[in-house]
């Protein structure tokens, strides 16, 4: 009896905060974490909010920090300021809350992406590189569709800047794929919107196509 009293009693008095999922915030930007802690309606005054926070490559950014309540006590704040979330990727919170014998537990992540938009998979900007690749791979099997292939090219380097700034979901110029697909994005661009210039067959063909127009003009 004495033993089911005591589970009863740590079943009570730790209640374990839910998993938070699809909390997002923008690279360089300061964040505030808002943690609510609840003991039969919110939690007293006397309540202790400690937290850690660490950031995708597992540093330590916030150790064991005590958080900030609100007038209301409805929450408790911790904040990690710009310099903090240079980091693309998934952070993660530990700690608990404390008010008398109730103990709240604190456990959840948050990702942190380039444009503060939540996290895809396939994110809409791949889509649009595919459609640069197919309107240039068109322009290259069909010569008489030349202009998509320069409008594939542009598409591609201008989503080839965007890549790098400011980017979108864990990639831009502060990681390495990130740094690489734009960099490629645009090379490609580039060179499919000028190799015309440098076709030794396109130089020929103005050439007959100049000459041409020479002699009917002195004929």
């Amino acid at each position: 009896m004495n033993n089911k009293k005591i589970l009863m009693g740590m079943f009570v008095s730790i209640l374990l905060v839910s998993l938070i999922s699809g909390l997002t915030f923008q690279q360089n930007e300061q964040v505030d974490i808002k943690i609510v802690c609840i003991n039969a309606g919110f939690c007293s005054s006397t309540t202790d909010c400690n937290a850690s926070v660490f950031a995708p490559n597992q540093e330590t950014l916030l150790s064991g920090v005590r958080g900030t309540p609100t007038a209301n006590l409805a929450e408790y704040n911790f904040t990690l300021n710009s310099s903090q979330t240079s980091q693309l990727g998934e952070y993660s919170v530990g700690g608990f809350c404390l008010d008398g014998s109730v103990t709240n537990i604190i456990d959840f992540n948050f990702d942190v992406t380039a444009d503060g938009k939540p996290f895809e998979a396939f994110p809409n900007q791949f889509a649009v590189i595919l459609l640069g690749f197919l309107l240039i791979i068109f322009g290259l099997l069909n010569e008489r569709y030349t202009l998509l292939k320069q409008m594939g090219s542009i598409i591609l380097m201008v989503m080839g800047v965007l890549t790098l700034f400011p980017g979108y979901n864990f990639i831009n110029h502060t990681t390495l794929f990130g740094l690489a697909l734009g960099s490629v994005l645009i090379g490609i661009g580039f060179w499919f919107l000028i190799e015309d210039a440098f076709s030794r067959t396109k130089q020929e063909e103005r050439f007959e196509q100049e000459q041409g127009g020479e002699e009917e003009e002195f004929e």
